[in-house]
């Protein structure tokens, strides 16, 4: 829950991003191909919307509230379902309600140094499929260019549940991506632990690389659930649009990604452990030679020590060889105790 939501009725609708943009485009397939157009006002989209067709609403940016408003009045999507869409950290979902289905999860995508994500939302009817991004970016441009080109029969025959299937699918492929990221990562620092590379530089690594993979994890292993409750709906695994083929091929994705983020998870855990080891190890090898240092120059400081005092009567003091003779003592203490030290392999 945010704070800036707390006391708020429900069904509110509040976005915490900086841009207060939202732009509509709607794209409309059949057999014979594509059409698409810009919407500035969301009040004609009704109009719009043939009931022969297969129509794909993208909303790119949820921060105009006036138009999100809008939009869940000419669709008649709840309010409730709207302030869902405007989280941007909400846990993958599925709900089914009786004019529409919706589908809540975060994309992952991997950058050069860093791994990102943006929450996608979808709501799913029998003609018409809306899906929510919280940037302005073009995400799906690789399937609109797939449908462009191919397949657009098979859209037509499975309607806006092979669409979704579609979009979550590419959305899952990307997840594949942020896999080789981590499996990269973890094999550098793996060498690097190794190899005892400066120990900030690595620990602060450690710890940015299992944050990243927690919160990978936390979105990746509600979706077989998802998935589940999917392959259990009868408008998704029967009649024509019957598309438990591809739910199970979706879910398989799913679950080897699971392996995956479990592997990877078990090797951080060994990584760290390894690596407090081999600090604390160091800890105590130093520890162990300020020891021995102690231990060395604790009975020579005794010796200088009784005759740095200034008594009057000190035998020793008369003599002509007392000082040579005090510091081949005190030579002989040292060498003495090194050596035993040697002998029990404690240096």
């Amino acid at each position: 829950m945010k704070k800036s939501t707390v006391g708020l009725a429900p069904g509110t609708l509040f976005y915490e991003g900086e841009e207060k943009i939202t732009e509509v485009r709607l794209l409309s397939y059949t057999k014979e191909g594509k059409t698409e157009q810009a919407i500035e006002d969301v009040s004609a989209l009704p109009d719009l919307l043939q009931s022969n067709m297969v129509h794909w609403v993208q909303v790119r940016g949820v921060g105009d509230m006036g138009k999100m408003k809008r939009l869940g009045e000419v669709l008649n999507i709840s309010s409730l379902v709207l302030e869902d869409v405007l989280n941007k950290y909400h846990r993958p979902k599925v709900e089914f309600f009786d004019d529409y289905d919706f589908v809540t999860l975060r994309r992952y995508f991997s950058l050069k140094e860093s791994i990102d994500s943006d929450q996608i939302s979808l709501i799913i009817m029998p003609q018409v499929i809306v899906s929510f991004q919280h940037t302005q970016e073009n995400i799906f441009f690789v399937l609109e260019e797939r449908f462009s080109r191919r397949k657009v029969g098979t859209l037509s025959l499975h309607g806006t549940r092979y669409l979704a299937y579609a979009i979550l699918d590419i959305i899952i492929d990307q997840y594949f991506l942020v896999q080789e990221y981590f499996e990269e990562k973890i094999e550098v620092l793996s060498v690097e632990v190794h190899k005892q590379v400066p120990a900030n530089d690595v620990r602060d690594r450690l710890y940015l690389l299992r944050t990243g993979l927690l919160s990978f994890r936390k979105a990746i292993f509600p979706l077989v659930e998802m998935t589940d409750r999917l392959l259990k709906a009868p408008h998704y695994i029967g009649g024509k649009n019957n598309i438990t083929i591809y739910l199970q091929d979706l879910r398989d994705h799913i679950l080897h990604m699971q392996d995956f983020v479990r592997t990877y998870g078990e090797m951080l855990e060994g990584l760290s452990s390894f690596f407090f080891s081999i600090t604390a190890d160091k800890t105590n090898q130093i520890m162990q030679m300020l020891t021995v240092i102690t231990i060395i120059f604790l009975p020579l400081t005794l010796l200088a020590g009784i005759y740095g005092m200034n008594f009057q009567y000190m035998p020793e003091l008369g003599q002509k060889w007392a000082y040579p003779i005090l510091l081949g003592t005190m030579l002989l203490i040292a060498n003495s105790i090194y050596f035993f030290f040697k002998r029990k392999k404690w240096l």
